[in-house]
């Protein structure tokens, strides 16, 4: 894939994003809920945005890393969040369609990564014939 080009220090970048976006999405996830107004579905959708870019931000900062590894390692750790939050007992309840939200956010990350790689292939070989 193509991110696996970056340089070392646009990878230690994606590397800082993904941490502090990670920690971000643990710290949100673990605390007592706010009271908020209740829109069907706005859950599910910042739980897939939210796997969507720590996925997007993941795959170049381990470019080494099989995406599906990444991908097996974005469900842990929602899943772990998710038995967390089952678990504490402060507002939070652990709900398995999230939990579909973050594995269909991370899976979408990759084919993101793979539609630019190819995107990018085919122009460079376009361009690669005109010359």
């Amino acid at each position: 894939m193509i991110y696996r080009r970056f340089p070392k220090g646009v990878r230690a970048g994606f590397v800082l994003a993904a941490v502090l976006l990670g920690g971000y999405i643990l710290v949100r996830s673990l605390t007592p809920m706010q009271a908020s107004v209740s829109v069907p579905g706005l859950d599910k959708i910042v739980h897939f945005c939210a796997y969507l870019v720590l996925g997007v931000l993941c795959l170049p900062a381990a470019p080494r890393m099989h995406p599906i590894i990444i991908w097996l390692g974005l469900a842990a750790f929602g899943a772990g969040i998710e038995f967390g939050q089952g678990a504490m007992g402060a507002g939070r309840t652990a709900d398995f369609m999230d939990e579909i939200a973050n594995i269909s956010g991370a899976a979408f990350a990759i084919l993101f990564w793979l539609s630019v790689s190819m995107l990018w292939h085919q122009i460079r070989a376009a361009r690669d014939v005109r010359s």
